[in-house]
């Protein structure tokens, strides 16, 4: 039945809120709030269209909740197994391959916070983006805590940095908007 999809569903209950507030603001439902529901449910279908292309190339997009106060907002986390190959297939361990791990925030206090690294075998070479520079100076300061606690579970350290991004520019870099506008993965949305 239709009712119980709904309460299964976050993103049915969601459009099934919304649809009951008349897309109105209310004494208990602000137009932000609703702008807000409106922008989750859009991130879903993202998510989900993003996740059944991207599986075959052995990528993974994970959103996870925020909670900071009265804000809500997702994580994006981006797992890239590499290219799916014969040997995938073959059930052997590709002990050689490059994973790429992606982490986007966007925080309260330390505003969109974009992490990428990369790992092959026991080496590990990575970097922050933010987008102001006080916030900057804090990573910075905890790069040589990050690279010794790394270098105790048997990491070889490249180089871990932390750079300064204009912050228009960073929420680009928004893992899932990046992907929904790469032309190499073959994926054209039309509204």
């Amino acid at each position: 039945a239709p009712s119980s999809f709904i309460q299964e569903d976050i993103k049915g209950a969601v459009l099934n809120f919304i649809a009951n507030s008349g897309f109105e603001a209310s004494e208990s439902l602000s137009l932000n709030d609703i702008h807000s529901f409106k922008e989750f449910v859009q991130n879903l279908e993202n998510v989900q269209l993003l996740n059944s292309h991207l599986s075959e190339s052995g990528k993974y997009i994970i959103p996870f909740p925020l909670f900071s106060g009265d804000q809500f907002s997702f994580g994006q986390l981006l797992i890239d197994l590499g290219q799916k190959d014969k040997d995938d297939e073959n059930g052997s361990s590709k002990e050689n391959s490059l994973l790429k791990v992606s982490l986007f925030l966007d925080m309260t206090n330390l505003g969109p916070v974009r992490a990428d690294f990369s790992v092959l075998k026991n080496n590990i070479t990575g970097g922050f983006q933010v987008s102001d520079q006080e916030t900057a100076d804090f990573f910075n300061s905890m790069l040589s805590e990050l690279k010794e606690r790394l270098q105790t579970h048997q990491f070889n350290v490249h180089k871990i940095e932390c750079r300064m991004v204009e912050p228009e520019k960073l929420a680009e870099k928004s893992i899932i908007n990046e992907l929904l506008k790469s032309e190499d993965h073959g994926l054209s949305l039309m509204i």
